[in-house]
């Protein structure tokens, strides 16, 4: 619940009002087909001025509890937050909770711009919106069901919606891809392409993330295209040489949009710093390089690691690579082959899952087959 400071009777009223105000036209969605059809929308009501704001770059934090307003359908309670904003910006919220959280957003004129149940771990919502008109818009937080209630916390971050250009690193660009952008008809893609050097070599990361569209990055070092990356949800880490770099952030022009024929996302990048140390702690994780110059064990290049233990541990040694056939072994103190991976989970990843007794260990990352170089990331955790 959120706090009306002087306002209890204005509360009252906002709460029986919201019946009308978001029941009549927020659930005539069709969920089947994600369409935005909706009845003709109420004129804004102007309780929503006595609504408290979101904080732009911050969080703020409310209540769902018996009192609050309740939508009809399904008996779930509600608040309702604000905000004002210009046309052409974009608002990326987040709802954190410990009950199954829903988010809608309403434009300043009543219509519905968007909506969402579930994001990353199935109980929280997220919602990344274009913002068509300028004024006041309007945040229902909900449950799905009357019995979804508790503290929640609400970010908020108007930002600007980009069209490619100059990509800093580390940054977090967002962007939207439509059917005005550019288009490489050999490839099917409309993209949106961003442009950056590297002065020394470096291993990055991006990230692409969007509820709109299915993306695709595709990464050009001096126009020649070095990587097409589709697996979007897993981060493309590579190990770039100094130079100049594009990378489009892409959509095939058979992609159904969203309901104002765009598909929003932001592109994460980082670099990110490499390890290379001669022993294991528990709980770590890094990256690091299979060179040349690593020594060779069964005619492949290998990097080995001490692993020393106090006590008896359920560990699990992961190593992971997008540019080897990765391969672990564990050896005990007198030199004894204990465990070995090569494929784990039907990928080209290797992973050992095993309890081991106090004692010295040593820990061989490898590749299979030939002889491989490149980057990968080694973990070690408790389970």
């Amino acid at each position: 619940m959120q706090r009306f400071y002087g306002f209890a009777r204005a509360k009252l009223i906002l709460n029986l009002s919201l019946v009308s105000l978001v029941g009549s036209f927020s659930w005539s969605i069709s969920w089947s087909s994600w369409s935005m059809a909706q009845q003709s929308p109420n004129p804004p009501n102007y309780m929503l001025l006595m609504t408290p704001a979101l904080v732009f770059g911050g969080q703020v934090t409310g209540v769902l509890e018996a009192g609050d307003g309740q939508n009809f359908k399904d008996a779930s309670y509600l608040d309702i937050w604000h905000f004002m904003a210009e046309a052409g910006y974009a608002i990326d919220l987040r709802v954190r909770a410990n009950f199954d959280s829903f988010l809608s957003l309403y434009a300043p004129d009543g219509s519905l711009l968007s909506l969402n149940d579930d994001f990353e771990d199935g109980i929280n919502a997220s919602i990344i919106s274009s913002l068509p008109q300028s004024g006041r818009y309007m945040v229902v937080v909900s449950g799905l069901s009357q019995f979804d209630q508790g503290p929640y916390a609400i970010s908020a971050d108007l930002v600007s919606l980009n069209d490619g250009g100059v990509l800093s690193i580390p940054s977090k660009s967002y962007g939207r891809i439509n059917a005005e952008d550019s288009q490489d008809t050999a490839r099917g893609l409309f993209y949106d392409a961003y442009q950056f050097n590297l002065t020394h070599d470096q291993v990055i990361a991006f990230d692409l993330w969007s509820r709109d569209l299915e993306g695709r990055l595709l990464l050009f070092h001096q126009s020649e295209l070095i990587l097409d990356h589709d697996d979007i949800g897993q981060q493309l880490i590579e190990s770039l040489k100094a130079g100049d770099y594009e990378i489009w952030v892409a959509a095939s022009n058979k992609n159904k949009y969203s309901r104002q024929d765009e598909g929003i996302y932001y592109l994460l990048s980082e670099a990110l710093e490499l390890a290379f140390p001669s022993s294991l702690e528990v709980g770590t994780s890094f990256f690091s390089l299979l060179e040349t110059r690593d020594r060779e064990m069964n005619g492949r290049y290998s990097d080995v690691f001490l692993l020393e233990l106090s006590e008896k541990k359920r560990l699990i040694i992961r190593a992971t690579s997008s540019t080897f056939d990765s391969y672990l072994y564990l050896y005990n103190q007198d030199g004894n082959l204990v465990a070995e991976n090569d494929d784990s989970l039907e990928s080209t990843n290797a992973e050992l899952i095993l309890e081991l007794n106090p004692g010295q260990y040593t820990v061989v990352l490898s590749s299979y087959g030939d002889i491989a170089t490149g980057l990968y990331q080694l973990s070690v955790v408790e389970y």
